[in-house]
């Protein structure tokens, strides 16, 4: 089951671990945005500009363990925050930030043996081939068995 959370608190090393990613302290705790979410900090990350209001993405667990991503232009830490909350989360992170980073591409088998590729945002700016081939950036790729 996913879960996001404060390592050692939340979330601790155990065989049913499969992978742990670290990131900025969380910014939905309890059901509640952090406190510093309305500072310009680089706590939550560098943006082009020092602009507060960018694209911004991030990651959700609901209190039944649901997963939950966000994703938009114009938002700051405190929105995606209060995004995330309104979409039923009780922690949450940030994820990348900036136009060139955010992304979020499905990709579908068809019955001729092509592949589809669809951004869920159309004015996402990265390509859509950035996952196919080796990548210096991190990523994260959910796979669902047919």
């Amino acid at each position: 089951m996913p879960n996001i959370g404060v390592w050692e608190r939340d979330v601790a090393m155990n065989p049913t671990i499969a992978f742990a990613r670290q990131n900025l302290e969380l910014i939905v705790d309890g059901g509640q945005p952090a406190a510093d979410l309305n500072t310009n900090s680089r706590v939550w990350g560098a943006s082009l500009g020092s602009a507060v209001y960018v694209w911004r993405s991030g990651l959700g667990i609901t209190a039944d363990g649901a997963m939950l991503y966000a994703a938009g232009d114009g938002l700051s830490a405190a929105t995606l925050a209060d995004v995330l909350m309104r979409a039923g989360a009780v922690r949450a992170m940030e994820l990348d930030i900036n136009s060139a980073w955010v992304d979020f591409f499905s990709y579908a088998h068809q019955p001729d043996g092509s592949i589809t590729v669809n951004k869920l945002l159309p004015d996402m700016h990265p390509s859509i081939t950035n996952y196919l081939t080796a990548s210096s950036r991190d990523f994260i790729a959910l796979f669902s068995r047919v």
